[in-house]
């Protein structure tokens, strides 16, 4: 897993990194919880903190890297059943009407929902 950012314009020209996300995190356990919640849903986004409480012993000095990653904690923040980005006017109105749309010819299929009571 990577991810890019943009640094400062030289000449005209961007320049891009690559950084390499932390091996610490137990990406697959987010990418289960994520799964997990947006399971059944359209356009579905979610955002997970990872870190250490801040009474954890581990944020003392001397603690291992393994006794960090024992004391990690997983917490969905936010999470969101729609689009949230920039895509100008003209884009959501072709999403709205592609949704809709899908819905009203009925190209579907029910799911039973057993999350919620």
């Amino acid at each position: 897993l990577t991810s890019i950012s943009k640094k400062k314009r030289r000449k005209g020209k961007p320049q891009f990194y690559v950084k390499l996300l932390p091996d610490w995190i137990d990406w697959g356990r987010i990418i289960d919880i994520a799964e997990q919640l947006g399971k059944h849903k359209d356009m579905f986004r979610v955002d997970i903190f990872v870190g250490v409480g801040a009474d954890s012993p581990v944020l003392r000095s001397g603690a291992t890297k393994e006794e960090m990653v024992k004391e990690l904690r997983y917490a969905v923040s936010e999470s969101d059943v729609y689009p949230l980005s920039a895509l100008g006017d003209q884009v959501y109105d072709e999403i709205k009407r592609l949704w809709i749309g899908g819905y009203k010819i009925g190209n579907y299929r029910l799911i039973q929902n057993t999350e919620v009571p």
